[in-house]
């Protein structure tokens, strides 16, 4: 009997561990669709409180690995629904808040590179990218200095990487060949589409 009582105690232990272990190796998804839930839920609350019906908005992929981001728009692009500017709202310790923004002369694009997505807006001599890391902006700005090692005069913008409005590295000028390499690193997804801040839009994020 006694022999039984310390089988069956022993089996419950297992089983116990068993369950301890496999809860604690749950995939990462698991816990991340909970947080994208909460993030997606707060910004509709903020669009719905703190944004006019007449702005437009979308929520987008480009925070920390890749969680939801709030878009809205402020210059309008050249094709229905396309902004070539934006804010960058992030929901962060149980806010959302304003965290950059992103503004040039073409329509807001979702790119990525290595996994991770940006938006892009630029010019036929520039590219601008941007995501969010550790809830902080994160610019890649590149500009074409073309031939300036040649010529001084081709010399545009130093080509610098931004972390919260801080320069936290520089590349320098770069010429053509130089500047795609690095354009050419990130990959098209799709242009951005934004939506009128209204409640049935609301309720598809």
């Amino acid at each position: 009997m006694k022999k039984t009582k310390r089988l069956i105690a022993t089996l419950t232990l297992l089983i116990a561990a068993i369950c301890f272990m496999n809860s604690a190796n749950l995939p990462a998804g698991t816990v991340q669709a909970a947080s994208t839930s909460s993030m997606k839920k707060a910004y509709k609350k903020y669009l719905t409180k703190s944004v006019s019906g007449k702005k437009y908005y979308k929520v987008v992929n480009i925070g920390d690995r890749n969680k939801p981001v709030l878009l809205i728009g402020t210059y309008k692009g050249f094709g229905k629904g396309t902004y070539t500017g934006c804010n960058v709202y992030y929901y962060k310790s149980g806010k959302v808040r304003k965290v950059g923004s992103l503004s040039d002369g073409r329509d807001i694009a979702l790119y990525t590179k290595k996994g991770q997505n940006y938006i892009n807006s630029g010019l036929s001599d520039e590219a601008l990218y941007l995501c969010v890391k550790d809830g902080k902006s994160y610019l890649c700005a590149y500009y074409n200095s073309h031939n300036w090692k040649i010529d001084p005069d081709d010399k545009y913008e130093k080509c610098v990487i931004k972390k919260g409005g801080k320069v936290i590295k520089n590349y320098g000028y770069m010429d053509a060949k130089q500047y795609n390499t690095a354009k050419n690193s990130y990959r098209y997804r799709n242009t951005v589409k934004f939506v009128k801040n209204t409640r049935a839009n609301r309720r598809k994020i």
